[in-house]
């Protein structure tokens, strides 16, 4: 009953970490033996790139980054940013580098989220600038459809606040209960 117990929860993973973790090992130290021979360092095997793509697969399923449009993009850096941290993983301080490359993924999404969103926010401004209505037609034959589209475009406008995200943002500061404090 317990074996059948492992082998179905095995079935659940996607990723066999141990496995992951041994392959990992073994080109590290392959890298290694390539840089104090003088030779070229080696590509990762298939295991660990197709480990590299199903992370990246599996969390851009995840509720913060299901909705985006994008999601190739996403997927396309996070394997990028994976392949130039393969080298950063140290196995004598984690056996887990499924956990280390899902935050390398984590954040690779997150940079291109925030690179997305600029995009878009000069998108916006660029169309806020433009006179629309002379874009569309410069005769009055359709003004249904120069009123419909404009409005269409102003309610896009108004939606979207100015700075949709701003990692800078300032701290506010904390105001100070007027009165009597008890610890003055």
């Amino acid at each position: 009953m317990n074996q059948e117990m492992i082998v179905e929860n095995q079935k659940k993973l996607y990723i066999d970490n141990e496995l992951f973790y041994n392959e990992m090992c073994k080109y590290l130290e392959a890298c290694t033996s390539a840089e104090a021979d003088g030779k070229e360092i080696p590509s990762p095997n298939d295991y660990i790139g197709s480990c590299f793509i199903k992370i990246a697969e599996k969390f851009v399923n995840h509720r913060y980054f299901s909705g985006y449009t994008y999601r190739d993009e996403l997927i396309g850096d996070a394997i990028v940013n994976c392949m130039v941290a393969i080298r950063n993983f140290d196995p004598s301080k984690s056996k887990n580098p499924f956990a280390y490359f899902s935050q390398i993924t984590y954040f690779a999404f997150r940079r291109r989220c925030i690179k997305e969103l600029a995009e878009q926010e000069k998108k916006y401004q660029l169309l806020d600038g433009y006179d629309v209505d002379s874009l569309i037609c410069d005769n009055n034959d359709n003004d249904e459809l120069v009123t419909f589209i404009t409005e269409s475009a102003r309610k896009q406008l108004d939606l979207n606040p100015k700075n949709t995200y701003n990692p800078k943002k300032e701290k506010k500061q904390k105001v100070k209960p007027k009165g009597p404090s008890l610890f003055d």
